[in-house]
């Protein structure tokens, strides 16, 4: 997998399943964030770009992560 491909999956990933009614929806999205964890085994960089995506989408920063930083 490339940092590109990751961060699509990122970008990609519905990081608000948890607050979902729809039991299919969470268990989508816990399998998801699953398969975006067991890629830090793949490459130590997907862990930083991981936190670096969470923050952003939590607010703690105002800086979109892109791939380019992780090459």
């Amino acid at each position: 997998m490339t940092v590109k491909e990751y961060m699509t999956m990122l970008q990609n990933h519905d990081w608000f399943y948890d607050y979902s009614d729809d039991h299919r929806v969470w268990q989508e999205g816990v399998n998801e964030r699953q398969k975006l964890r067991n890629a830090f085994v793949l490459d130590e960089r997907f862990k930083k770009m991981y936190n670096d995506w969470y923050d952003y989408v939590e607010g703690k920063t105002d800086v979109r992560p892109k791939s380019e930083d992780y090459v």
